[in-house]
């Protein structure tokens, strides 16, 4: 539900007008459709490969009362990143990315008078990385969506170094989503034991700090 405000002026044949203001609670559509994503693991809170996972959707109606949808469409895509240098005219080299999606489920279900429903995904080893979900309701026009990361189980990547190709890009996981400034960040990335790790800052133009 949105409300919206209005403005209404009547002007007089002397030029002066009278302002009236209002506002209207309204809702652009009539179905509303939710999803819940499962919880990952618990030491670094992804899903995994070869495993089964239910996610729940919900239909509403602009009140939020379970309401029964038709026909609503699941993807799936698999949100990939490609990066290149861009070099300016000043000599300035830039580090430039883009992301891709490439669909690998798609399904249609229905909810029932409950405004419930659900949907299993598994993804094969050794497929790995970032998910968009997304649930389209094509008679409604609402639509959901929420990204989820999938790695293998144990410790992540570490058969990646047989396939090259698959080195494309670390996925990061933090201890809080927000953070106040002032505050320390602890950031866990995968790794093997004993390992050490070179990261630097950036700001597109320049190295700002690095940790090794």
């Amino acid at each position: 539900m949105l409300k919206a405000a209005f403005i209404t002026k009547v002007y007089e044949n002397g030029g002066d007008f009278s302002t009236d203001v209002f506002s209207k609670t309204y809702s652009p559509y009539n179905t509303y459709v939710g999803l819940t994503v499962p919880k990952g693991d618990k030491n670094r809170g992804m899903l995994l490969t070869d495993t089964p996972h239910t996610f729940d959707v919900v239909t509403v109606d602009e009140k939020g009362n379970p309401k029964a949808a038709k026909n609503l469409n699941v993807t799936i895509h698999k949100v990939s990143w490609r990066w290149w240098w861009d070099t300016s005219a000043d000599n300035l080299s830039n580090y430039s990315s883009s992301q891709y999606h490439e669909k690998v489920f798609e399904k249609i279900i229905s909810t029932n008078a409950s405004g419930k429903a659900n949907f299993q995904f598994e993804l094969k080893y050794p497929e790995w990385g970032r998910y968009l979900v997304r649930v389209e309701d094509p008679n409604g026009g609402h639509s959901t969506a929420k990204t989820m990361y999938i790695d293998w189980p144990g410790w992540a990547g570490k058969s990646r170094k047989t396939d090259p190709s698959a080195a494309t890009m670390l996925v990061f996981s933090t201890d809080k989503e927000t953070y106040n400034v002032g505050e320390n960040a602890t950031i866990t990335f995968p790794s093997s034991k004993g390992s050490r790790a070179l990261v630097t800052i950036e700001n597109g133009t320049e190295v700002l700090k690095v940790f090794g």
